[in-house]
């Protein structure tokens, strides 16, 4: 039942009194079972949304990425009044306590959001209380569930954090104990023409081909050049460190550019001995592009 709270044995790992990161409530093992949140496609049985909907993805597990999340919005603070355009809901006129926020501006148009508190609730990073009280209501730290879950850490789930008393609010957060009872924002669920469930990566928009016909075409000749060029292999793929590349003998050079999910490009340069360096990469899909070609070709770093 998604809607029972579960109370845990222990708020720390056993090997470490000083972790403050919470435990997962179902083993003991690192990063156990992702799917519960969502993750691999499938709905988690303790996802709480109805039939049809479900507790958002995100594209990647880096506070520094680009679009992580479909909260995520350009700005280079958390102020939810001067960075988001959100309005803070007051129980009264005469009162500072919030009920909730509401984000309307055409910039971040996301929708309101309730102060209903998070039960069991405490600041992970610094540790207070460090006996969370199971049966009282936080309304500091606030936030919603989003269906990911923290890399290396014993069931750490993350989510958007709204904090009540600093007018702040973190699009993607790990302050947050796996065991928390918060909101949840539910998605609508949409499927592509051949019924598959879509991920939190949009589909690449293709325009409608003319239907007039071509003025300068290509010599058969300069198309095969152009294939020849075009023709390379990486690998391996998905891969921990060095990338290689198999070309052919009338290219003697080649240059990369490497994007991420979001289409930011994170890593440029040329190809020292056919091999490149990944090591600096975070784990994830990325896109590389050879000798600004035509071609992208999807790897995976591990």
């Amino acid at each position: 039942n998604p809607m029972i709270f579960m109370v845990p044995t222990m708020t720390t790992k056993s090997a470490d009194t000083n972790h403050t990161n919470g435990a997962d409530w179902l083993a003991n093992e690192p990063n156990l079972a992702p799917e519960r949140w969502g993750r691999g496609g499938k709905k988690s049985p303790f996802d709480p949304c109805p039939e049809g909907w479900r507790i958002p993805d995100v594209t990647g597990v880096s506070n520094t990425s680009v679009g992580a999340t479909p909260f995520y919005k350009p700005t280079a603070g958390a102020s939810i009044p001067n960075n988001y355009g959100g309005t803070r809901i007051n129980r009264n006129p005469y009162s500072s306590a919030a009920i909730g926020y509401t984000f309307g501006d055409p910039a971040y148009n996301i929708g309101s959001f309730a102060n209903l508190g998070v039960r069991g609730g405490r600041n992970t990073i610094e540790a207070t209380p460090a006996a969370p009280d199971f049966n009282a209501i936080d309304y500091v730290y606030g936030g919603f569930w989003l269906g990911a879950l923290g890399s290396n850490y014993t069931g750490r789930a993350l989510r958007t954090e709204i904090q009540y008393i600093g007018n702040y609010l973190i699009p993607f957060s790990s302050n947050a104990d796996p065991y928390f009872a918060q909101n949840c924002r539910c998605v609508k669920v949409k499927y592509d023409e051949n019924g598959n469930e879509l991920g939190p990566i949009p589909k690449l928009q293709v325009t409608s081909l003319s239907a007039a016909k071509a003025t300068n075409v290509l010599a058969k000749s300069v198309i095969e050049d152009k294939i020849t060029q075009n023709k390379f292999e990486l690998f391996p793929n998905p891969v921990k460190r060095i990338l290689y590349i198999k070309g052919n003998e009338r290219v003697k050079e080649y240059y990369y550019q490497i994007y991420n999910t979001a289409g930011e490009m994170v890593k440029s340069g040329k190809f020292e001995n056919e091999q490149i360096d990944l090591s600096s990469l975070l784990s994830g899909a990325y896109l590389i592009r050879i000798n600004n070609s035509e071609t992208i070709v999807k790897i995976i770093k591990e």
